[in-house]
């Protein structure tokens, strides 16, 4: 696991300053707000990204850290974290995870949406391994600093219902092409037969049968109870459940950068 960078603390503070000036008025006015710093942050730092992609005397140092920054993340050992925490410590540190309101979760309601949680940034660092094969440094960081804005501006924090909405389609499409190598990691070796489940939503319905616990279910986002579909066993999400999603993810992400690598070697 790489240490956490301040870049990306240094980024949350930009976006929130940024947000707090210019996310007012109408709802028209805060989704026009949100898509104008969408466009302002990020291409801003996609400028600075290809000036630097053409200028650079050390091209090779310049990928190599925008790597680092990419797959560094503090998310990582929060979700370690809370296997072994007390279930008021577990709900602290979700909240800082998932940006919601968490004191009241239940042990089950805690460790359903850590694993749901954990599962998403498997999809995120899935595909920026396969770009660190690819030799696609500044492109990793770009899709990375997209996914940290739309989680520091999603429309499930307060106040940001309007503001927030312009990543979350690119967002979800990105994510989504993680989804093939992280079912292929974490799924199959646990329960090939998952991938056929007729439950839906069907990715959570296949974790949920491959990890062997319910997922799904309702969901408290702002005060809202969000109904659900209940997926998978009956069996309640345990801590053990999250600590095998993270040893298969960990496990999927050297696997995936060594096989490449020595595919790319052997050409």
């Amino acid at each position: 696991m790489l240490p956490a960078l301040p870049f990306w603390q240094t980024i949350t503070r930009l976006a929130d300053s940024l947000a707090t000036k210019v996310n007012k008025g109408s709802a028209k006015q805060q989704q026009r707000a949100g898509f104008f710093s969408l466009v302002l942050l990020w291409g801003l730092v996609a400028l600075l990204a290809a000036l630097l992609s053409y200028t650079a005397d050390l091209p090779l140092v310049i990928d190599g850290l925008a790597f680092y920054l990419a797959l560094s993340d503090a998310r990582l050992s929060r979700f370690k974290a809370i296997e072994k925490v007390s279930k008021e410590q577990g709900r602290t540190l979700l909240a800082t995870l998932l940006k919601r309101d968490c004191s009241r979760y239940s042990s089950e309601g805690l460790y359903k949406a850590a694993i749901e949680g954990r599962w998403r940034v498997t999809k995120e660092r899935m595909l920026l391994v396969l770009l660190f094969v690819g030799h696609a440094g500044l492109i990793a960081l770009l899709i990375r600093l997209w996914w940290v804005l739309a989680e520091r501006w999603h429309p499930a924090r307060p106040g940001f219902i309007h503001f927030g909405r312009s990543p979350l389609a690119i967002a979800w499409l990105l994510r989504g092409c993680g989804l093939p190598l992280t079912t292929f990691w974490t799924v199959l070796p646990l329960k090939a037969s998952a991938l056929f489940t007729r439950q839906r939503p069907w990715q959570l319905a296949m974790l949920a049968e491959a990890l062997g616990c319910q997922l799904g279910g309702p969901l408290l986002v702002n005060g809202q109870r969000i109904q659900r579909h209940r997926v998978g066993p009956s069996a309640a999400p345990q801590a053990a459940h999250l600590a095998r999603l993270r040893k298969l993810a960990i496990s999927g992400e050297l696997a995936t950068a060594l096989l490449c690598g020595l595919a790319l070697l052997a050409l």
